[in-house]
């Protein structure tokens, strides 16, 4: 796990919304394409903007100065960008929900490296990636090198901050701007991650699925739907889902999907005080790849759990030694 100075957080953070301003002051657009704006500046090292007049640029230039000469992180700059994501989104009256939280990629990281060793090479997908938060955090706490990475997405808007948050980083992301939901150009990773969209998608957004012809057009469905033909077998999928997954119309027919084809290793409840309101509650669904037609049943051997709080560090540590002893029982 990466190491985060929370004041060089806060410095890296005031250069970017400092700079975000600028910019929106003068061109009034949105805070979110002055932040993409502002970020390019910083990569390239040169402000290339005719809406923006020498006392502009020698206000900004001023600003950049401040993180010349020093070093951030990757998880420092992550965080300092997550802030000026968050104030953008709440500057257009976005929900916040459009960004997963830092603990669920956190999370996400402590299964991996105990899926995998520190020596081994991984390719990740996210197919639904984004602005990158849940990718970038993920990548931020995995021990082991993260060989390929690729995200996809249908909003460009949003891509183009999880482009700038890659840059910044220093991560080499391939992205694809198309839904996740239909045929992609990736081949079959070691792990897949996504947050999956709680929305009902419409024919145009899918390609062929089996789901859509029977009349699910739930997009959770559909996206593990697509998503199995992308995973290597005995690769991972992490999703984030809704609670009611399991329980809904259709349930019985994603749950014989899966179970076709992956192995189910666990089904973690997440806090609620994560989450805005109780209706938008998730949890985190974790399969591993299976061969095509080879049917595993759910076992005792399944890890389901309520995670606490973050806040309540004695309940954590707790459901961490949980998690670690059936990592050992299934190594037995």
């Amino acid at each position: 796990m990466i190491k985060v100075d929370n004041t060089k957080v806060e410095q890296f953070f005031n250069v970017l919304d400092e700079s975000a301003m600028v910019i929106y002051e003068k061109t009034k657009k949105p805070y979110l394409e002055c932040l993409v704006d502002t970020s390019e500046n910083i990569l390239s090292a040169e402000i290339d903007d005719d809406k923006l007049d020498a006392d502009d640029i020698s206000n900004l230039e001023e600003i950049y100065s401040r993180v010349k000469s020093q070093a951030f992180n990757k998880e420092e700059i992550r965080k300092a960008y997550q802030l000026a994501m968050l104030k953008g989104f709440k500057h257009a009256n976005t929900r916040l929900s459009e960004v997963t939280p830092d603990s669920i990629g956190i999370l996400c990281s402590y299964f991996i490296n105990k899926f995998f060793g520190k020596d081994d090479c991984v390719d990740v997908l996210d197919p639904n990636v984004g602005t990158g938060n849940l990718l970038f955090s993920t990548l931020n706490g995995m021990d082991m090198k993260a060989r390929k990475i690729t995200g996809v997405d249908f909003t460009m808007k949003k891509m183009e901050l999880a482009l700038m948050l890659a840059q910044l980083t220093d991560y080499d992301v391939q992205f694809y701007n198309q839904s996740g939901l239909k045929n992609m150009l990736v081949d079959p990773v070691d792990v897949l991650i996504s947050d999956l969209p709680n929305v009902y998608m419409t024919k145009e957004a899918v390609d062929q699925s089996l789901l859509f012809d029977k009349g699910l057009n739930y997009a959770p469905y559909l996206f593990v739907e697509n998503s199995l033909k992308y995973v290597k077998p005995d690769g991972y999928f992490i999703f984030l889902i809704p609670n009611d997954f399991f329980s809904r119309e259709g349930a019985d027919t994603i749950r014989e999907m899966i179970l076709s084809q992956t192995h189910m290793k666990a089904l973690i409840g997440l806090p609620e005080t994560m989450f805005s309101s109780k209706e938008l509650g998730k949890s985190i669904l974790i399969l591993q790849k299976r061969d095509q037609n080879h049917k595993v049943n759910i076992s005792k051997e399944i890890l389901v759990m309520q995670f606490p709080s973050f806040n309540e560090v004695d309940r954590v540590k707790k459901a961490i030694a949980n998690i670690d002893e059936w990592f050992l029982n299934e190594k037995q």
